[in-house]
């Protein structure tokens, strides 16, 4: 897979259960992940990422156990909790931005 630079908006790292996986959001919205990795190659990688695509490497926090607790919002073509201000990883992906919307909607007061 080949990703144009130009075309990155935004790098994000992420905790997920036996490693961590780099998210690539591109320009147009969509996401592509890269899975596989160690956690500790974040503090390898936030260099590389500046001086080379000159962006900061975004770190997600999730809690692998319990709850990720707060409001689901949709951001680009997903949709995502939002914790105290901060994006908490992209949970669903979503076809259409108005139709998750109004899914998402009805639960808004439950979370």
């Amino acid at each position: 897979m080949a990703i144009a630079k130009a075309n990155i908006s935004e790098l994000r790292w992420c905790p997920v259960p036996g490693g961590a996986q780099l998210r690539v959001r591109q320009t147009a919205g969509a996401t592509v992940c890269f899975n596989g990795f160690p956690k500790a190659a974040a503090d390898e990688l936030e260099p590389y990422v500046r001086e080379h695509f000159g962006l900061e490497l975004q770190k997600d926090a999730f809690a692998l156990t319990g709850h990720n607790w707060g409001k689901l919002s949709v951001h680009g073509s997903s949709v995502a909790f939002t914790v105290r201000g901060e994006q908490r990883g992209e949970g669903v992906p979503v076809l259409c931005r108005s139709v998750a919307r109004s899914l998402f909607s009805a639960f808004d007061g439950c979370l």
